[in-house]
């Protein structure tokens, strides 16, 4: 089966959703809406309307995948670590700015959130370009 455009997967509920099963190794909607804390009917709505709480989401993958490759299927599935060791020094609480963070990003439409992950999928290369300069 060809994998829809980018721009198509952005607005895809259902590609988002499959792409976290993917990438948790999920073999059924069930574990997917065990994972993210809802119940299954919201699971269920979320695919037929075609819309979804991206608060949840987000905050429920954020830590490990790249954002971008869930909202679009391009680049790799896993969150670089140089993003994570910014937040190191919080522990194991959440970064001060999260909630705000959070609520800015729920308001966003689709394409201000693609252009939002492209913008932080840069930087993170950046990050890692320069600590890469550092170790030669």
């Amino acid at each position: 089966m060809d994998e829809m455009m980018s721009t198509e997967n952005i607005s895809n509920v259902n590609f988002v959703l499959d792409r976290m099963k993917e990438f948790y190794e999920f073999r059924s909607d069930r574990q997917l809406y065990e994972f993210l804390g809802v119940p299954q009917a919201t699971l269920a709505g979320w695919r037929r309307r075609n819309t979804m709480d991206y608060d949840i989401v987000i905050a429920k993958c954020a830590d490990k995948m790249n954002l971008h490759w869930l909202f679009t299927g391009e680049g790799s599935k896993a969150k670089n670590i140089v993003i994570s060791e910014r937040y190191e020094h919080y522990g194991d609480g959440d970064p001060p700015q999260r909630r705000e963070i959070l609520e800015r990003i729920s308001k966003m439409n689709l394409q201000q959130l693609s252009d939002l992950l492209k913008h932080l999928e840069t930087e993170e290369l950046l990050a890692e370009l320069r600590i890469s300069r550092k170790k030669s």
